[in-house]
């Protein structure tokens, strides 16, 4: 009788064994998938932020204001993080108008200024968010300079 129960206990043990590690791998299989997928997921994110945080805009700066009187005409660009102006379309559009005046060309007066107009936490270091580029333009007799 004895050997009859060691051959079902051993039966049942070797089914039990067999469903364990049968359930073992199937667990084994299912967290590696869970963990692609994770990596996939955070892979992605990662890679959308990069794009999206990289991405500027290129803003066209309006005429702000005009002095006949100097020669001068005044553009200004509001731009954020990793935007840039379009110098080259306010310089043919000051070369233009100063065309229409009688002057031959322009020329960039003092460079581009640069003014903080949104501090904000974005950045993380509370640094400036958006920013205000002002461009003057002053009237030339020379030819071709700009």
């Amino acid at each position: 009788m004895s050997t009859l129960r060691d051959s079902r206990s051993r039966s049942i043990d070797v089914r039990l064994s067999s469903k364990f590690v049968k359930k073992k791998r199937f667990l084994q299989e299912e967290e590696s998938r869970i963990q692609r997928l994770i990596m996939f997921r955070l892979l992605s994110a990662s890679v959308a932020i990069y794009v999206l945080a990289g991405c500027g805009v290129v803003v066209t700066p309006y005429e702000a204001e005009a002095n006949e009187i100097h020669g001068q005409i005044t553009f200004i660009a509001h731009v954020e993080y990793n935007d840039t102006a379009n110098w080259e379309k306010t310089l043919k559009t000051a070369q233009r108008r100063c065309r229409t005046l009688g002057y031959e060309n322009v020329k960039a007066f003092e460079g581009i200024r640069k003014k903080c107009v949104d501090s904000s936490i974005y950045d993380g270091i509370g640094g400036c968010y958006r920013w205000e580029l002002e461009r003057i333009y002053q009237r030339t007799n020379e030819p071709g300079t700009s």
